[in-house]
């Protein structure tokens, strides 16, 4: 989906000013192959409207809009670069070609960010909001972390973490009149959901390829609830599942997930395969890598889906900021995979969020100690706001790009960090089973059904 910010300074923003997040809206739909992408736009027109009314009357524009798109366009330049470019065409000339309010915007810079932008920016983000960027009388966070602060920033699509470094670094950068140094990694191909579709792909090519129209394979990362099933199209031509040898999958075929208790024990072998480089690449050719070495006196802030995901576990409650042991984290993991359908369910309300979320958890743990080799668990706080203010990579944007601009200047920003292809509500009257939606391939199906 795609996200509107707007962010203003109270004071001169280059000095001691406070940059604020005063609106927000987040469109409902995602990007279809849809030439035009119409209704995505028009949502996104929408969130610009809301986000306008905020701006005093009396200001005058035009107002600058910095677009950035993350790793779910990442993946599909890859597969398809004139659709990819053809959506920021399509935001660029919605929003320049409109009047909000009489408020008018113009695109200050619409573009792809790399991973490692995407890194470094939540890094500004969390260390500014935690007075440590710029050096300010007022500390928003009620206790500010000793040592040095780093980021752990997960996805649907990517993985990123940032932390600072003069040995390793690999973003050397002014803000506020202070040099800082850090270095940032992203891991494409091993945010949440797409770890899901290679582990059920994986779960596929360790079948015997049978030349038949349906396949139903167990997955021991589930053990209950209904069944997924997903045409082979899916999987086909996906830049995250490109394989070391060629494998015979046919077409048309649906490939039919179901529960396997009896080999659940199974799950964390199967995730540390995805996860451990050697492991990975006897079967896929872009796997987990971390170059980095972190100081030990780094402390992380763990935000997204490392967030999101943990809620689930009884620990975490209604927490704002929670820190939790590895161990503990396992045996919660495992209380959590072996609750009910309906426990699950009745605690998170969406099936959307309960789907593979046993697998999501084991792939939290496996790449934060197998991964990034974080075993001190008490210097990872999972949390998602900072004194109200949303972590993540777009204040640090907009701070770092908009360091040359005046001070008087006054932005807001957009940000799609996923492509998600929602057509559920188009599709549902014509299915046989509780709904159908379109995801990442355009040409795949997810059919739900009850056990």
């Amino acid at each position: 989906s795609t996200k509107v910010d707007l962010y203003h300074w109270p004071s001169n923003k280059l000095t001691n000013g406070l940059a604020q997040q005063v609106d927000h809206c987040k469109t409902q739909d995602g990007f279809s192959h849809d030439v035009n992408n119409s209704k995505a736009v028009i949502q996104i027109v929408n969130c610009v409207l809301k986000v306008a009314q905020i701006i005093p009357k009396n200001k005058k524009g035009p107002f600058t809009v910095f677009a950035g798109a993350t790793a779910g366009i990442r993946i599909l330049k890859l597969k398809d670069r004139l659709m990819s470019d053809l959506i920021l065409k399509n935001i660029s000339n919605a929003i320049e070609t409109r009047t909000f309010l009489n408020h008018s915007f113009r695109i200050g810079m619409i573009k792809i960010i790399s991973g490692e932008e995407e890194g470094f920016n939540a890094w500004i983000s969390a260390n500014y909001l935690n007075n440590l960027i710029p050096s300010k009388t007022l500390c928003l966070y009620p206790e500010m972390p000793k040592g040095s602060l780093g980021i752990l920033d997960m996805g649907g699509a990517s993985a990123q973490i940032a932390y600072a470094t003069k040995k390793y670094a690999n973003h050397l950068f002014q803000l506020f009149n202070q040099v800082y140094s850090t270095r940032s990694e992203s891991s494409l191909c091993f945010g949440s959901d797409q770890a899901v579709k290679r582990h059920l792909f994986n779960l596929i090519l360790s079948q015997t390829l049978e030349k038949t129209e349906s396949v139903i394979i167990k997955d021991p990362c589930t053990l209950n609830g209904p069944h997924q099933a997903f045409q082979s199209d899916y999987f086909l031509d996906e830049p995250c599942l490109q394989t070391v040898n060629s494998y015979d999958i046919k077409r048309n075929v649906t490939y039919t997930f179901q529960a396997d208790r009896v080999n659940y024990k199974t799950c964390p072998q199967i995730v540390h395969s995805l996860v451990d480089p050697a492991m990975c690449s006897k079967t896929f050719t872009n796997c987990f890598t971390f170059q980095g070495e972190i100081s030990n006196d780094t402390i992380f802030y763990a935000f997204a889906s490392y967030y999101y995901l943990t809620r689930y576990l009884h620990t975490f409650s209604d927490a704002q900021v929670t820190k939790i042991g590895s161990n503990s984290y396992l045996t919660e993991t495992d209380t959590w995979c072996h609750k009910s359908w309906f426990e699950k369910l009745a605690i998170q309300n969406k099936t959307l969020y309960v789907d593979n979320s046993c697998f999501k958890l084991h792939f939290i743990y496996s790449i934060l100690n197998d991964g990034y080799k974080l075993k001190d668990w008490s210097k990872i706080n999972f949390l998602q706001n900072v004194n109200g203010q949303a972590l993540g990579w777009s204040l640090g944007f907009i701070l770092h790009e908009s360091t040359f601009l005046p001070s008087n200047w006054r932005p807001a920003f957009i940000s799609f960090p996923a492509l998600i292809v929602s057509l559920a509500a188009i599709l549902l009257i014509i299915t046989i089973s509780s709904y159908v939606i379109f995801r990442n391939s355009f040409k795949s199906l997810l059919f739900h059904t009850k056990d």
